[in-house]
């Protein structure tokens, strides 16, 4: 029995060994890890709304300033060009939207992540761009990208000036045959809100008219709806990102704003605007007549918590 015991002990013991063995072989290279990082922070909307109203503000030159552009970029199954594949629409100014196809995949000469770029045509063939490719590389708080040849021609002659950065927060992007620099667009996030009139507060006890809007996203992002009595609300959201500072020698910190609006004559008319930190997963604004209140979170879904919601120690 004894003999038996340790045979069993001596023969797992070896298969462990040799599971580690092999677990120790299959090191990859950083590309390997980067891709995998790419993808996850890809997805999302962004919006140089910061970009095209600061170029305005800071009275920079016409020739410098950027068009208010967006570009929403989703997970795409088609495994039969790559295993990591996304759409992408562009819309800049008042111009036609563009849409693509990103693929990245890891090149093993280089040891860098390697994007292709695809455009559609008439809405559903694919052509792929030569000379586009970006190869991205890890730096300090973001991805880089550099022009893999100099022969892009995605905007007409070919150039090599179509270079990317990637963050957690933000996809900047430069167009080939582009004059100003990149399109700084951060990534947004939409919010859920509500809408009462008139804004009861207090726990008074008011008959008021709820509306529900949905997805308005933080950078720009607005919605309108007609109460009963035929008057027009609408609500945005912008997350300032200050380029310069408000007042000489004072540094002036972000905020995420929230404006009410209503149509007088058929234009938008401000009405009033309230802010908090820009990382806020919630903000609100009560002006009586109305009020309306932006989350992330419902009150519906978020876990109780005890006063604050600092965790438990």
């Amino acid at each position: 029995m004894r003999i038996f015991i340790h045979y069993l002990i001596v023969v797992s013991t070896g298969v462990f060994a040799s599971t580690c063995a092999l677990a120790q072989g299959q090191d990859g290279t950083p590309a390997d890890r980067d891709i995998l990082i790419m993808a996850e922070l890809l997805p999302g909307f962004y919006s140089n709304a910061n970009q095209s109203y600061f170029d305005s503000r800071l009275k920079k030159p016409a020739s410098e300033r950027h068009a208010l552009s967006t570009i929403k970029i989703e997970p795409l199954n088609d495994d039969e060009i790559s295993a990591y594949t996304f759409s992408a629409t562009f819309k800049s100014g008042d111009a036609e939207p563009k849409h693509f196809m990103y693929t990245l995949d890891v090149d093993r000469e280089r040891s860098l992540v390697r994007m292709k770029t695809y455009q559609y045509v008439n809405g559903a063939a694919k052509k792929y761009l030569q000379g586009c490719d970006l190869l991205w590389r890890q730096h300090s708080g973001q991805f880089t990208s550099t022009q893999a040849s100099a022969g892009c021609a995605l905007s007409g002659k070919k150039t090599n000036r179509y270079h990317a950065e990637l963050s957690e927060t933000a996809f900047w992007l430069r167009l080939p045959k582009q004059a100003t620099g990149f399109f700084e667009m951060d990534q947004a996030r939409s919010f859920d809100c509500y809408v009462d009139v008139p804004g009861v507060g207090g726990g008074r006890d008011i008959p008021y008219e709820r509306v529900e809007l949905s997805g308005v996203h933080d950078l720009g992002g607005e919605k309108w709806f007609t109460t009963k009595d035929g008057q027009e609300i609408g609500i945005s959201l912008f997350r300032v990102m200050w380029p310069m500072n408000n007042y000489d020698g004072i540094f002036t910190r972000p905020s995420l704003v929230i404006y009410a609006k209503t149509k007088e004559e058929g234009k938008s008319v401000e009405k009033g605007y309230a802010w908090t930190s820009p990382d806020a997963q919630r903000v609100g604004i009560n002006l009586k007549w109305m009020l309306a209140n932006c989350y992330l979170i419902s009150n519906a879904d978020v876990a109780p918590f005890f006063k604050t919601n600092e965790p438990r120690l």
